[in-house]
């Protein structure tokens, strides 16, 4: 591939740590890699800034206008891969690119759906957390699977060491996510549960894991999915 859009959020972290590492691995010699983004601030913008990475600005966060549309098509990018981008994506935005768009998930899928899943799992105590490379679609979190990965999960790991192996472990997974996208894997759909977790507080994710550290048994063990959302 001759070009690679990076979709995420200006003032967003993880945007930020999967550019790091993929640059950081150095396997991109003959890929360029741009920044779609929102605004002209923040820590991602400004890494991208100061990396020589080309900025691309979209006014419009729902890219659904003709103006967002057009300037996509016409940075001729052979893949976008989205990194936390906070809001739907149109299809026809997706359908602009050579290949089909992916999103880098901080889940393993199909379980924990929805936003911030790396603080659902540190406040259920979950042993494991992972990431998902996967094809987008119009519903959030659903496309076919490429590639996963997963950490084991520490009870001494903080939210913001979670979030920032996950993004990561994204990065990781970027190549070889692209590998199989040029050789035509379509992914695949796992069976399993397929729950969408919703936004919470901080003060509520604070409170179940309260709840789940007194679950714990001797063994640092608990079965999974312990609490979800209803705070029982």
């Amino acid at each position: 591939m001759k070009k690679i859009a990076i979709l995420g959020s200006a003032n967003a972290l993880k945007p930020k740590i999967i550019l790091e590492t993929l640059l950081n691995m150095n396997i991109f010699q003959k890929t360029q890699l741009v920044l779609f983004t929102e605004k002209d601030e923040g820590v991602c913008y400004e890494y991208s800034k100061n990396m020589g990475i080309e900025i691309v600005i979209f006014t419009n966060k729902k890219l659904n206008d003709e103006d967002s549309l057009t300037i996509a098509q016409n940075h001729k990018v052979d893949l976008l891969i989205s990194c936390g981008w906070p809001h739907k994506i149109p299809l026809e935005f997706l359908n602009l690119f050579k290949y089909p768009s992916i999103n880098c998930h901080g889940s393993i899928l199909p379980d924990y759906r929805g936003s911030r899943a790396y603080m659902h799992y540190w406040a259920n105590c979950e042993s494991f957390y992972g990431a998902t490379i996967h094809f987008m679609n119009e519903k959030f979190d659903d496309g076919n699977i490429i590639v996963q990965g997963r950490h084991q999960l520490f009870l001494e790991e903080t939210p913001s060491v979670i979030h920032r192996r996950t993004a990561e472990l994204c990065a990781h997974l970027i190549p070889t996510a692209i590998f199989l996208i040029e050789n035509g894997y379509q992914g695949k759909q796992i069976n399993g549960l397929k729950r969408y977790f919703k936004k919470l507080s901080p003060e509520e994710f604070r409170n179940y894991r309260r709840i789940n550290e007194k679950a714990h048994s001797s063994d640092y063990l608990i079965t999974p999915h312990k609490v979800i959302s209803d705070g029982k």
